[in-house]
């Protein structure tokens, strides 16, 4: 009977320390999942402040261009329409290098918004319940122990001469 206490105590053991290895797994993947996301959210800011120093060079350019259009026009001394079309397609031009710049921006957003979703996976994917399970031990146990001393006989409680059945005889 000793055996079975120490097989059932070793077997809780081993599923200590199998919880214990698969909690320090679960541990080691997050920390490596958020460091992924750390740097992904790093390159989401990059990619944002490139767009800010892309549109405010596209202004700054813009503006220049404004300024030697209108002093090109005054000191040839026209006026009116043409000078407005030459305005408007500065900022036309100025408008769409933006466009690009914006789409660009959205475009890598979406690819390390798309790598995120992927590093969540693969951290869900390494990570298991690291919880002891003590049921099998508890039924290897309970069937060692019962399973020699508990069967069909013993769900009668006495005796018949007539039934075939023979209980086992009480050791009291």
């Amino acid at each position: 009977m000793s055996f079975q206490y120490a097989s059932m105590a070793m077997q809780f053991y081993q599923e200590n320390r199998r919880a214990a290895a698969q909690e320090a797994e679960n541990i080691e993947a997050r920390r490596a999942g958020q460091e992924q996301q750390s740097a992904v959210t790093m390159n989401i800011r990059e990619a944002q402040a490139g767009f800010t120093r892309a549109s405010s060079n596209i202004d700054i350019a813009k503006m220049q261009s404004r300024s030697e259009a209108v002093v090109s026009a005054a000191a040839a001394g026209t006026a009116g329409l043409s000078v407005n079309d030459q305005l408007l397609d500065i900022e036309r031009n100025a408008a769409r290098a933006e466009g690009t710049e914006r789409e660009a921006m959205d475009f890598s957003i979406a690819s390390l918004e798309r790598s995120r979703r992927g590093i969540q996976a693969q951290v869900a994917s390494r990570t298991g319940d690291a919880s002891p399970n003590y049921l099998p031990a508890m039924i290897g146990h309970a069937t060692e122990t019962y399973g020699n001393t508990w069967d069909f006989n013993s769900l009668f409680k006495k005796k018949s001469p007539s039934s075939p059945i023979r209980l086992p005889e009480s050791k009291t």
